[in-house]
């Protein structure tokens, strides 16, 4: 005896079970909440997959995971977490982002798939750094320059490995940074070794 085909509303409601059972298996999944301990202020560092790395108050970092619930998250979000408890059998446990504060600002950029895509928030400032060898690119620095005045955060034109300039060379990117100057953006230089540099660099 053949078996009576399902109707498409008889389909619907089959699907619909399957995805309801399906969503109580993963909240039935997610975290245990007796594994974490009370909740803190933070600030997102980095973000990758379903994890995230969260500097709290007293500067330390903490990985942690992310709750299904939160639907966007990237550096610089200011975030409600939780740090993981160690395990009875000795193991650690990652900390759990619980929810995020409303941004400030957001730098966005265009995604193939979402239309566009968040990339940081709550931004102070954007420090556009640049390298004058093998070639100075203006256009580099104009496009983040735009992307900075989209979003009304200050910027901060960095030249990198000036030391290598000879005087001509020194006088002409001089030149070019007096475009930017005349028009209200702060520029600034350092020789080779940046990171060096910047470390004993303090913004008047």
């Amino acid at each position: 005896m053949s078996k009576n085909k399902l109707s498409k509303g008889q389909q619907r409601r089959v699907k619909a079970n399957h995805q309801r059972r399906l969503k109580t298996t993963a909240e039935k999944a997610d975290y245990d909440d007796n594994l974490f301990g009370e909740t803190s202020e933070g600030i997102v560092i980095s973000r990758f997959g379903m994890h995230a790395d969260v500097e709290s108050a007293d500067g330390s970092v903490h990985r942690c995971n992310i709750r299904r619930t939160i639907r966007s998250l990237v550096t610089g979000d200011r975030v409600v977490w939780r740090p993981g408890k160690d395990a009875a059998d000795g193991v650690s446990v990652k900390g759990i982002v619980e929810a995020v504060h409303d941004r400030a600002s957001v730098l966005t950029r265009p995604d193939f798939y979402d239309g566009v895509k968040p990339i940081a928030a709550n931004i102070d400032q954007i420090v556009v750094v640049s390298a004058i060898l093998p070639e100075l690119s203006l256009n580099i620095i104009d496009r983040y320059l735009v992307a900075c005045e989209a979003q009304d955060i200050e910027p901060l034109i960095v030249l990198n490995k000036i030391d290598l300039l000879d005087d001509d060379g020194l006088r002409f990117v001089n030149e070019q940074m007096d475009i930017y100057r005349n028009i209200g953006y702060a520029c600034c230089w350092f020789p080779v070794g940046l990171r060096t540099a910047l470390s004993r660099w303090k913004r008047p």
